[in-house]
């Protein structure tokens, strides 16, 4: 009889848990899906046994933002611009995607996460061409085990495109309950603020949007490689901070840049110390009514934006004017 009890031995332990802490040699005891115990010398009868000497033992990591049908179009596109994108992607191969495709895209996109050390994803599924089209994206996250909320999201324009109102159909037959694996959002969400909604990039937004997002305690997603190389802006990575918002990491699209969140924390730790050093430099070309100092970043600072946990439960309107930005909402039984 296969045990429901694993053992993890010997391995590099970091929670990211200040009341666990972390350990340079222990262990991690697995009981059916909890984790029942973290740290030295644990023993447990009838368990699994893995060995982790020369390993590091850490979380999952979280992105908040990923267009996983996308999969099999992996660095398809290196050097693109935001329309060069929109041309390729959007208005060229979308449209010619069929529902075994974008089955087979979740999956790979999916697997290739999991082997990247990120086990949860929003999948923001913009490739609503038709009902077969959603099942089959939902469909290939399923079979790929990973943890994922699959965001609804539109598709080319055509007349067996179904969004949004397929969302009905879609909770009844895929999100019945809340306790799975799979859970449902809504992509593309206007006139929505509120701790159920994440807006994405955010590179626009005024200071009075900033404010709005920031007192209703919506959640910020950046994807820094992405915007920074197809010319959304500059991340605004300090502009969260400065409104007391913790940004999370996300790939975004896996068509030009790599889907691991190293990558992710590695080009956030680098801008902001740019931005950091730069400032002084500035200072010296003028006045000292110069803009707020960035934050100098630190790679433990950076790797604290990617195992975020994702605390939004329904979506709500909101009759302030919406930031500019896209945006997604979690749903739940009604």
């Amino acid at each position: 009889m296969t045990s429901n009890r694993i053992l993890i031995k010997n391995g590099t332990i970091l929670t990211l848990d200040k009341s666990v802490g972390n350990f340079p040699l222990g262990d991690v005891l697995i009981e059916g899906t909890k984790i029942a115990k973290v740290g030295p010398n644990l023993a447990a009868e009838n368990a699994e046994v893995i060995d982790a000497t020369d390993m590091i033992v850490m979380p999952g990591f979280i992105d908040t933002h990923r267009h996983m049908w996308q999969g099999a179009l992996r660095n398809s596109i290196p050097n693109a611009l935001l329309a060069d994108y929109v041309r390729d992607i959007l208005n060229t191969f979308r449209p010619a995607m069929r529902p075994e495709d974008v089955r087979i895209g979740d999956r790979i996109t999916a697997l290739g996460a999991i082997n990247a050390g990120v086990t949860t994803l929003l999948d923001w599924s913009h490739i609503g061409n038709s009902p077969e089209h959603t099942d089959a994206a939902i469909d290939g996250l399923r079979a790929s085990g990973v943890r994922a909320v699959y965001a609804f999201g539109n598709g080319s324009p055509n007349p067996a495109n179904q969004y949004p109102q397929d969302i009905r159909r879609l909770r009844k037959q895929h999100f019945s309950s809340d306790d799975q694996l799979l859970t449902l959002a809504l992509a593309g969400v206007e006139q929505a603020l509120g701790p159920d909604v994440t807006c994405i990039h955010c590179t626009m937004f005024t200071e009075r949007e900033w404010k709005l997002v920031a007192a209703a305690g919506t959640h910020i997603s950046i994807a820094r490689p992405i915007e920074m190389e197809m010319g959304h802006g500059v991340p605004p990575i300090q502009q969260s901070l400065d409104h007391g918002i913790k940004p999370s990491l996300s790939v975004d699209v896996e068509t030009e840049m790599t889907g691991d969140l190293f990558t992710q924390m590695r080009a956030a730790f680098t801008l902001q110390r740019m931005l950091a050093l730069n400032q002084p430099r500035a200072r010296t070309c003028r006045s000292r009514r110069c803009s707020p100092r960035a934050t100098s970043s630190s790679l433990r600072r950076s790797s604290a934006h990617a195992p975020i946990t994702w605390t939004a439960r329904s979506a709500r309107s909101h009759p302030a004017r919406t930031p500019t930005s896209s945006c997604s909402a979690r749903m739940r039984s009604t």
